[in-house]
């Protein structure tokens, strides 16, 4: 998917609904049945896509990733805060080679998974954005229970409607919770919720 946004500058020449959504109607998933879900797994580890409407959006494509980029301590799942700059969380910005951690996902992990997976973790987990580029970024998991790497970005159709994307993928012999709760959780838990709070910030 950010092969195809980079191609078209983040502004598909199509109407994505049509030509996507009602084509692919078997992977809708929740937010009204607008959103794509695909997901699987092969020896390169776990892999997925997920796609989420944000909405009609009637400014170039540059400002909304201005936003997510800047607002990503409150867009991210969990608060992605700038390991350089922790005493400032509000100010983190998304910005290469640097590292961030997910503060409040420790807690989480620890209250949802098995004592004998999240006993190990007792730091936030932390993920290093390896590219910032004009229409997404990717972030790379480090200190975390997941494994791989997940793209996150925008893209708007011919129509003027804006969309988030998530492109995971896992590692090579990754370990099990990594294939399937990152495949679960993404579905679940972080990608609809990181869409939810850019709507949010869109809407301020």
């Amino acid at each position: 998917m950010a092969a195809l946004v980079d191609k078209y500058k983040g502004e598909l020449p199509f109407c994505f609904k049509e030509a996507c959504l009602q084509k692919y109607a078997r992977y809708n998933h929740n937010n009204n049945g607008e959103g794509l879900y695909f997901a699987g797994s092969d020896e390169g580890g776990h892999y997925y896509l997920i796609i989420n409407p944000l909405g009609h959006f009637d400014k170039d494509i540059s400002v909304a990733v201005n936003i997510l980029k800047t607002k990503i301590y409150y867009i991210f799942p969990g608060n992605a805060i700038d390991i350089a700059n922790e005493n400032n969380p509000e100010a983190t910005v998304i910005e290469k080679n640097h590292t961030y951690k997910i503060n409040r996902l420790l807690k989480w992990m620890n209250d949802n998974f098995p004592a004998t997976v999240a006993y190990k973790y007792t730091s936030a987990p932390e993920v290093l954005c390896l590219e910032s580029s004009s229409y997404h970024f990717t972030f790379e998991a480090q200190k975390h229970i997941l494994q791989g790497t997940a793209i996150h970005g925008l893209f708007k159709d011919q129509c003027g409607d804006l969309y988030m994307f998530q492109q995971g993928r896992g590692i090579i012999n990754e370990t099990w919770v990594s294939s399937k709760g990152s495949r679960i959780l993404a579905y679940g838990y972080m990608w609809d919720t990181m869409a939810d709070s850019m709507k949010e910030q869109l809407n301020k």
